[in-house]
């Protein structure tokens, strides 16, 4: 069974999966102001204002100053807020990275960002949803990350994922093969989501490189 901290491990062999070493394992933290500051074209929008239509406009131009976004957590947004900004991301060439963990988000908006993971091939960088986002969320997400042309990484630190998610993880990683990271730290998958994703990935022909389990 899992217990302790399960290390992030290199999956150049996805079958290395099911030798997991159980480990203590830490990493450096920066704040978010340090890493924008060393990245031009991100955008950090965590201001105490609501809603996404200043943004909007940006994304469906294809603004070339826009290339990372970043919406913190304490930022009103409201369901139709979500669907609309992915509904222009859908259609951007220019944005590569986005951001936006800490907050709790519905079906329909889950179901806007599973098309968006599906239809844009140029986004390469994906963090969403809160704890609360749990099986049912990370299930619908996966829809679109199966069918998925263009995603490199996927951020599900603590979204409260259990075994049911991880499976729908490993059903997507079936069919996927962009995905090189997967970040599911912090989510208690135990031995079923762990045998769900280790099936996956035995069909997944070795695209995913990395894939976090971290206590």
């Amino acid at each position: 069974c899992m217990r302790g901290r399960a290390a992030a491990i290199s999956l150049r062999n996805p079958l290395v999966l099911v030798l997991l070493s159980i480990c203590a394992s830490g990493a450096a933290a920066i704040t978010v102001g340090e890493a924008l500051s060393a990245r031009p074209g991100a955008m950090a929008w965590g201001a105490a204002a609501s809603g996404a239509s200043q943004w909007v406009g940006k994304l469906k131009a294809n603004d070339p100053s826009l290339s990372s976004l970043f919406i913190m957590g304490f930022r009103r947004m409201k369901e139709g807020d979500w669907v609309e900004l992915c509904e222009a991301i859908e259609g951007n060439s220019v944005l590569v990275e986005f951001m936006a963990s800490g907050h709790d988000l519905t079906p329909p908006a889950l179901r806007a960002f599973s098309s968006l993971v599906e239809k844009n091939t140029h986004l390469k960088k994906l963090g969403l949803g809160s704890e609360a986002l749990a099986d049912d969320g990370v299930s619908i997400l996966c829809e679109g990350l199966g069918r998925s042309k263009g995603l490199h990484t996927l951020e599900m630190e603590m979204k409260g994922c259990k075994a049911r998610g991880a499976r729908a993880l490993g059903a997507a990683l079936r069919t996927n093969r962009c995905l090189k990271r997967l970040n599911l730290a912090r989510n208690e998958i135990g031995d079923e989501g762990l045998a769900g994703l280790s099936e996956g990935l035995a069909c997944n022909e070795g695209t995913l490189e990395d894939l976090d389990l971290t206590d």
